[in-house]
């Protein structure tokens, strides 16, 4: 194989990977931010340290999530996107029951798979019409033995 298409390939797949997290958490962060959902009853409030894990775990959570999404549409597999949806509502389903939180959660979750979708099929488009076939060439890469 080339070595030039590698580099390539391998600097269009860092990039869209920082596009997909990095800036996925911050879409998401300034979405909620903008609609002032918060997931605490209006005047409730919480720690520094409390609201520092639930923002690190939730940039985490979001992270992967887009990336699984990312990797699901790039399959094909609808499978796999509803397995990611479906795991988050059984993970907070007991919350659910706070109507701020279930609002946040939501949400968070559907700006995230905007986010993931949109710029899945940004790449898949270009991809697509420079004929490159870099999106083959990455899953190759990732699932190589």
């Amino acid at each position: 194989m080339d070595t030039t298409r590698i580099v390539i390939s391998l600097v269009s797949l860092g990039t869209f990977l920082v596009i997909l997290t990095f800036f996925g958490n911050l879409f998401c962060k300034w979405v909620l931010a903008v609609t002032q959902v918060t997931p605490l009853p209006q005047g409730a409030s919480e720690t520094g340290e409390t609201q520092h894990k639930r923002n690190t775990a939730g940039r985490w959570i979001g992270a992967v999530e887009r990336l699984i999404i990312a990797f699901g549409i790039a399959l094909s597999s609808t499978e796999i996107i509803a397995a990611v949806v479906a795991i988050k509502a059984i993970s907070r389903f007991q919350q659910m029951d706070n109507k701020d939180f279930a609002e946040y959660v939501l949400l968070g979750s559907l700006c995230s798979v905007l986010w993931a979708i949109v710029w899945t099929a940004i790449v898949l488009s270009i991809d697509a019409a420079w004929g490159a076939n870099l999106v083959d060439l990455w899953l190759h890469q990732i699932t190589a033995p």
